[in-house]
């Protein structure tokens, strides 16, 4: 396997950690994350046939999307792909025991 850097069109997401991800066919679906001044809600999706990024949702400040480490997996329904979000914590992981 070899890393390149893909070349892209139009706007694209800012940098983050702790964003969660999950690819649904030729999607790729990047919601939450951000760094310790700012928290990232909204969901970016990339084409990768197309190699662009648009955003798809920017929901409320008290989603799940804003919390760090939740998880994301996407539930095939019907004739429909859910992206389903759960999981993750306002606060810093920690290994202390209170």
């Amino acid at each position: 396997m070899v890393w390149s850097r893909v070349k892209t069109n139009g706007p694209h997401p800012s940098p983050r950690a702790d964003c969660s991800g999950a690819l649904c066919g030729t999607k790729w679906y990047i919601t939450g994350g951000g760094s310790k001044k700012k928290r990232q809600a909204e969901t970016w999706v990339f084409d990768v046939l197309e190699s662009k990024w648009t955003v798809r949702a920017v929901p409320p400040s008290s989603s799940i999307t804003t919390k760090k480490g939740f998880s994301m997996v996407p539930l095939y329904h019907r004739d429909k792909i859910v992206l389903v979000a759960f999981g993750g914590n306002k606060k810093d992981p920690s290994d202390k025991v209170k």
